[in-house]
């Protein structure tokens, strides 16, 4: 199954309730969130994709407290994410697939059984992290339908190797949350360093 190429086409499930008007809204889980990361990459930020109608914020800088003083200071990922330690967890194929989204390069990610792992890897911990999908619902959208999976076991194990290869890629959230991989926070969207870190890859 070529994921660069899979759209995806379902409804999320998690959406924010109706009167919550609070700043966690705007990054909280769902199709909202996923729709509003495709609109921002569209106007030229930052992002991967693993599949279409998914993309994952691509961190350039990040906000961090000035030590004894006031304001706030940039450090950039990238700084300490050079292609070396990149090479080291990701298969060159995936690399070149997320990057360059080529169709002939996602072709060939797709034809290395192992780039082909970690693609369904990064895609499944998207569709869990950040579009909201549940592991596994015979009745609902959910990430073993969308990649092919077929049990909740499964979805589980995708998920989590995918948490440890996002944080290699400068990823938003899971750089900033869990730079080792694991599971994210619970809600994590609220918390005031990945809203303000969210709004700083928005606005560029």
């Amino acid at each position: 199954m070529c994921l660069l190429c899979l759209h995806y086409s379902i409804v999320t499930a998690r959406h924010p309730p109706a009167n919550d008007r609070s700043d966690a809204c705007a990054v909280t889980p769902g199709d909202a969130l996923r729709e509003t990361i495709l609109d921002v990459a569209a106007s030229g930020r930052p992002a991967w994709s693993v599949m279409y109608g998914v993309k994952v914020p691509r961190l350039e800088l990040v906000p961090v407290d000035v030590p004894y003083g006031n304001g706030r200071a940039y450090i950039s990922p990238g700084e300490s994410l050079d292609r070396g330690p990149r090479r080291a967890v990701l298969r060159d194929a995936t690399l070149l697939a997320i990057e360059t989204q080529h169709p002939d390069l996602v072709e060939e990610a797709n034809r290395d059984p192992k780039a082909e792992a970690q693609l369904r890897q990064l895609a499944g911990a998207a569709l869990h992290d950040i579009c909201g999908l549940p592991y596994f619902d015979r009745g609902a959208p959910c990430v073993a339908d969308a990649l092919g999976l077929g049990s909740e076991r499964a979805a589980q194990r995708v998920v989590s190797t995918g948490r440890r290869l996002w944080p290699t890629l400068a990823a938003w959230p899971w750089w900033l949350l869990n730079p080792r991989g694991g599971r994210l926070p619970a809600k994590w969207w609220t918390q005031p360093r990945v809203l303000e870190t969210f709004a700083v890859w928005r606005s560029g």
